[in-house]
């Protein structure tokens, strides 16, 4: 949610592209209805600040929203996995941010 949200945002204040910003939602909607779940080959054990994690994610996004903007997969990104897909977001600062939301809404229910 938070790289949807990002676009949206980096949209709003103009630093991306409409046609940028909807086709990283696209590709965020299809992430999360599990379309592109082989994408992620990902192990649990990685480092604490979610980086590997992170960096996939943005890769991922970024070459299924060029494939909708360009009509096919190709090696050229239309859509940078940092320049848009991450822009404006701190990756160590977004555990930290995920981690306390978490603990706000569950520690009450121990």
């Amino acid at each position: 949610m938070i790289k949807e949200v990002a676009a949206c945002t980096n949209f709003k204040f103009g630093r991306i592209s409409s046609k940028i910003s909807d086709a990283i939602v696209k590709s965020c909607r299809e992430i999360y209805n599990g379309q592109h779940d082989n994408e992620f080959p990902l192990v649990i054990w990685q480092t604490g600040s979610g980086t590997q994690t992170n960096m996939n994610v943005n890769e991922v996004l970024s070459s299924r929203a060029s494939e909708l903007i360009e009509g096919s997969r190709s090696s050229k990104l239309t859509v940078h996995p940092n320049d848009h897909v991450n822009l404006g977001q701190v990756q160590s600062s977004l555990s930290y941010t995920v981690c306390l939301r978490v603990q706000m809404m569950f520690f009450p229910l121990l």
